[in-house]
């Protein structure tokens, strides 16, 4: 599952069904003791013509919702494996023909992902290529445009920013996107923000690892990163390339030397995976952000030492 907090509202996104959203509520309503919250399940309703169809994620970016539609439901568009669409404005469930974009139809690719980027544009990320659609502030005259085919992303929780690069895993390794202009294109529907990928992966100087990684479909989409604390966090399963899950985390300092470095390689005892990161407030006040590993045995602190703040042992 996956989890989208768009202003107000909460959605869990579920492979092959439509997403569920929270009806905000927080009181015990019948007195049991318990609150009386509820996830339903989007649905065509009396207002929305083309309701979310299913979807495995979302993104909530310039008041809409953002989804891919490989299996569309009465949307009134085509289901297809590389196709995005974006809801109306402040109407999460209401979608429309000019909020419907391919990302290069017709090919053996499908879309992985997909990331805001500056003020107007989103970047999505297929197996195979990397687009970018500008002017979505309004669909019908947004800008769908490719940036590489040369490789693709190989997992949507390996994506993640810092400032204007944008990070993410293909099958050769950890690529940058760098951010660039194009003072030629004017207009309300042509940004002059642009993005570059990078002919040498970040990952060059740990290409020993990547070696390692096991790229079968179903066991690197698990692969996941994040920034923090001028870090970037990637955890990759590379037990000898059969590790059917994410079991060490190879570590990236922006401010070592004069342009980052490599700076570990972090293991854990036996047993012990990695299904995501969250970011969270933590500690006396909530002053600190700290980082934590969640897997299906809770969330745990990821720190420095070998022991968490409860004085539980970590690795």
């Amino acid at each position: 599952a996956s989890v989208l907090q768009a202003n107000d509202k909460v959605f869990i996104f579920r492979p092959g069904a439509r997403p569920l959203e929270w009806d905000g509520v927080f009181t015990d309503t019948n007195g049991d003791g318990t609150v009386d919250s509820v996830f339903a399940a989007k649905t065509k309703t009396a207002t929305a013509s083309f309701p979310c169809p299913d979807a495995d994620w979302g993104v909530y970016f310039r008041n809409r919702l953002i989804v891919p539609n490989p299996d569309a439901i009465d949307t009134g568009v085509d289901d297809n494996a590389q196709t995005i669409l974006m809801s109306d404005i402040l109407d999460d469930n209401e979608y429309a023909l000019d909020g419907e974009f391919y990302m290069n139809k017709g090919t053996a690719d499908y879309t992985i992902g997909a990331i805001p980027y500056q003020e107007d544009q989103l970047i999505v990320f297929n197996r195979r290529s990397i687009h970018m659609i500008s002017g979505i502030r309004n669909t019908s005259t947004a800008v769908h445009s490719e940036i590489t085919r040369q490789y693709g992303c190989v997992s949507r929780k390996s994506i993640c920013q810092q400032g204007p690069y944008t990070y993410f895993l293909s099958d050769n390794g950890i690529y940058v996107l760098s951010p660039g202009m194009d003072p030629s294109m004017t207009g309300e529907a042509l940004a002059i923000s642009k993005v570059s990928p990078m002919a040498i992966p970040l990952s060059r100087p740990i290409n020993d690892v990547i070696e390692e990684v096991n790229f079968d479909d179903t066991t690197i989409s698990k692969s996941v990163s994040i920034v923090h604390e001028n870090k970037l966090f990637c955890a990759l399963p590379v037990t000898d390339g059969t590790d059917q899950d994410c079991t060490i985390v190879m570590v990236y300092d922006f401010l070592a030397g004069s342009k980052g470095a490599w700076v570990s390689r972090d293991t854990f005892p036996d047993g012990f995976v990695i299904d995501n990161f969250v970011v969270t407030s933590f500690g006396a006040g909530n002053t600190k952000k700290r980082l934590f590993i969640v897997n299906d045995k809770g969330w745990w602190l990821y720190g420095e030492t070998e022991s968490d703040d409860s004085a539980r042992t970590i690795g």
